[in-house]
C-alpha cells in the first residue's frame, strides 16, 4: 500500500491514524448529504462541509511536513467532540424520542473518540474527553429544559455511566498496552545486548586461542632443535649433561608458558576482562628474554635490554609479555648468526614507544604495507630456516589496539627491522 499521504515504510499507528482521518471524512461526507439534500439541514450541512475542508487542508499541511498526523487527529476529534456537543439547538429536536435518539447518537460517537482518543492521539486526551461528555449531557438537559422537554434522569446517567466507563477502560487498556510494549523493548534490546556481547566473548576466545597456539610453539621448537643438534652431533659426557640441562630448561619454560596461557584463558576475556595494572617493565622483558635462552644462544645472537629498571608502566601485564614475546620471536627469527637485537623505550607525545630492534634481514615494502592494513602476513622462513604461522605480528596488533595503541613498524631490507609497541599512559 503506498497512498499519496504516507508510504509504507511508515510505523502502524501512523497508517491507522491516516485511516481513521479516511473513516471521518468519509462519515462527515454522507452526512452532509443526508442533511442538506435528504433533511434540508442547511446550518448542520454546512457545518459537515467545514468540518470536512478543515480535515482536507490539515491533510495537505501533512503533506508538506508542516503537522503530523497525530496533531491533526487530534484536531479532528476535538472539533466533532465540541460540534457534539453544542450541536442540539441545530438537530431540529421537538420531542423525547428525537432528544434520546440524539442523545445515544451523540453518546456512541463520545465512546468511539474517546476509544480512539486514548489509542491513535494520547491517553491523556480521554480526561479531556470524558469532561467533554459531561458538558454534553448538561448542555442538552439545559436546551431540552429550555423547550419543555424532560429526558427522564436514569436513562440519562446510563448512557453517561457507560460512556464515561468506556473511555476509563480504554485509557487503563492503552496504559497497560503501553507498559508491555515497553517492557517487550527492552527485552528485545536486552536480548541484543547479549546476543552482541555472545558474538564479542567468541571472537575474544577465537583470539586466546590463536594466541596460545601460537606461543605454544616456541619452546617445543627449542625441544625439536636440540633434538636435532643431539642426534647429528657425537658428544661427550660434558656435552651430553649440557644440552641435557638445556632441555630440561626448554620444557620447564614451556611447562610455565602453558600454565601462564591456560589460567590467562581461564580468567580472562580479551574484550571484558582487561586488567590494567602498574608493573616494572624492565622484568617482564628479562623474562621473555629467558624464555628464548636456547635459541638466541644457538644463533650466536646478543640481546640488549636498554629499558630501564626502574621503569613501570600500566598495561595488561598478560597481554603486554605476548606482544613483547612474539615481537622478539620474530627478531630472533629474522637475525643473522652473531647479531644483535636491542629492546628499548622512548616516551613520545605521552605515549611509551616500546620497540624490539633486529639487524637481520628486513621487512620488504609489500610485507610493510600489509602490516600497516592489518592483513594476514605469509610467514617466512628465517635465518636458520625457521617457520612460522605469520599470526604473531595479527596478535600483537590486536592486543595494542586493546590498549588503545598500535604496532609498527621501521624496516629496511639491509639494516633489519624495528617493531614498536606504542603504549597509551
Amino acid at each position: 500500500m503506498n497512498l499519496w499521504f504516507f508510504t509504507d515504510d511508515r510505523d502502524e499507528i501512523t497508517k491507522l491514524r491516516f485511516l481513521a482521518l479516511c473513516v471521518i471524512i468519509s462519515a462527515f461526507l454522507f452526512e452532509t448529504y443526508d442533511e442538506l439534500v435528504l433533511n434540508g439541514n442547511f446550518i448542520k450541512g454546512c457545518v459537515d462541509v467545514l468540518i470536512t475542508l478543515i480535515i482536507l487542508s490539515l491533510l495537505v499541511l501533512n503533506r508538506f511536513k508542516v503537522i503530523s498526523l497525530k496533531v491533526i487527529l487530534t484536531i479532528v476529534m476535538y472539533c466533532i467532540l465540541l460540534f457534539i456537543t453544542f450541536s442540539a439547538p441545530i438537530e431540529g429536536i421537538h420531542n423525547l424520542d428525537s432528544a434520546i435518539t440524539f442523545f445515544v447518537k451523540g453518546e456512541l460517537i463520545f465512546v468511539l473518540l474517546i476509544v480512539g482518543m486514548g489509542v491513535l492521539v494520547d491517553p491523556l486526551h480521554i480526561n479531556y474527553c470524558i469532561a467533554l461528555n459531561l458538558i454534553f449531557a448538561t448542555f442538552l438537559v439545559y436546551y431540552l429544559f429550555t423547550i419543555d422537554l424532560h429526558i427522564p434522569t436514569p436513562k440519562l446517567f446510563y448512557y453517561l455511566v457507560i460512556s464515561s466507563g468506556s473511555g476509563i477502560i480504554a485509557k487503563r487498556l492503552y496504559v497497560h498496552l503501553l507498559s508491555l510494549q515497553s517492557k517487550l523493548r527492552e527485552a528485545n534490546n536486552d536480548i541484543t545486548l547479549k546476543n552482541d556481547r555472545l558474538i564479542r566473548v567468541n571472537k575474544s576466545n577465537q583470539e586466546l586461542f590463536v594466541i596460545l597456539g601460537h606461543d605454544m610453539k616456541t619452546p617445543f621448537v627449542h625441544i625439536r632443535m636440540l633434538l636435532d643438534l643431539m642426534e647429528r652431533a657425537d658428544f661427550s659426557k660434558d656435552k651430553f649433561d649440557k644440552y641435557k640441562a638445556m632441555l630440561d630448561e626448554a620444557t620447564a619454560n614451556g611447562s610455565k608458558l602453558l600454565r601462564n596461557l591456560l589460567e590467562w584463558v581461564h580468567n580472562n576475556s580479551l574484550e571484558h576482562e582487561m586488567k590494567i595494572t602498574p608493573f616494572p617493565l624492565h622484568s617482564l622483558v628479562e623474562e621473555e628474554i629467558e624464555m628464548f635462552k636456547n635459541t638466541y644462544i644457538s644463533k650466536e645472537v646478543k640481546i640488549v635490554n636498554l629499558i630501564p629498571k626502574d621503569l613501570i608502566i600500566n598495561a595488561d601485564m598478560n597481554m603486554s609479555s605476548v606482544i613483547i614475546r612474539n615481537l622478539l620471536s620474530n627478531a630472533i627469527k629474522y637475525s643473522h648468526v652473531n647479531s644483535k637485537i636491542e629492546i628499548g623505550v622512548r616516551d613520545i607525545n605521552k605515549s611509551l614507544h616500546i620497540y624490539v630492534k633486529d639487524f637481520g634481514v628486513g621487512v620488504s615494502e609489500a610485507v610493510l604495507e600489509k602490516i600497516k592494513k592489518n592483513i594476514k602476513v605469509s610467514s617466512m622462513p628465517g635465518t636458520m630456516n625457521e617457520q612460522g604461522t605469520g599470526l604473531g605480528i595479527n596478535i600483537c596488533k590486536q592486543l595494542a589496539y586493546h590498549h588503545g595503541g598500535d604496532i609498527t613498524v621501521a624496516a629496511d631490507d639491509e639494516v633489519g627491522s624495528t617493531f614498536i609497541f606504542i603504549l597509551p599512559q
